[in-house]
Parts: structure tokens; sequence; C-alpha cells
């Protein structure tokens, strides 16, 4: 939980699908690899945009907090992410 984290944008910035997963990463290099081509992943501006408007959703339990940035903030210092 970083003190840099500021704001919706910021948060939405490192969840999916605007931070791609590692699998999806890798899938992509070998794909681009094998197909001789780019290995970029290409989203409209627009659709980065409203990525990053989503509501605010804990990663770890699921639990939404629309637009309750403080509110999110202060859960995920005591949210326990369910065992895989």
């Amino acid at each position: 939980q970083s003190p840099c984290m500021k704001n919706k944008k910021h948060y939405n910035s490192f969840q999916p699908p605007f931070l791609l997963g590692i699998e999806s990463v890798l899938a992509n290099l070998e794909q681009s690899v094998e197909g001789g081509r780019s290995c970029a992943v290409r989203a409209s501006k627009e659709e980065a945009e409203s990525w990053l408007k989503r509501d605010l959703t804990c990663r770890g339990c699921g639990t939404c907090f629309g637009n309750r940035f403080v509110e999110l903030k202060r859960h995920l210092d005591v949210c326990r992410r369910p065992s895989a």
C-alpha cells in the first residue's frame, strides 16, 4: 500500500485490463516471435480512458467502492485476499 497512490486513475492503472498479466504478455510475445510481427498490445485512447474511470474494486475480495477512493485505501490496509 503506497502513500504515492493518491487517486482513482492511479489505482485503476495497476488493475486489469489496463495492466496486463504476465501470462498475457508472455503469450503475446510467443505469438509475435512465431508470426514475425510486433508484440505491441494496443487499445484506443477512449478504451484506455474508460478503464481508468471504472469503479474502484478491491482485487483481493471483489468489494466495489464506486468512486470512494479514501474508503478503498482504508479497506486495502485490512483486506486479506482469499487463499487460492
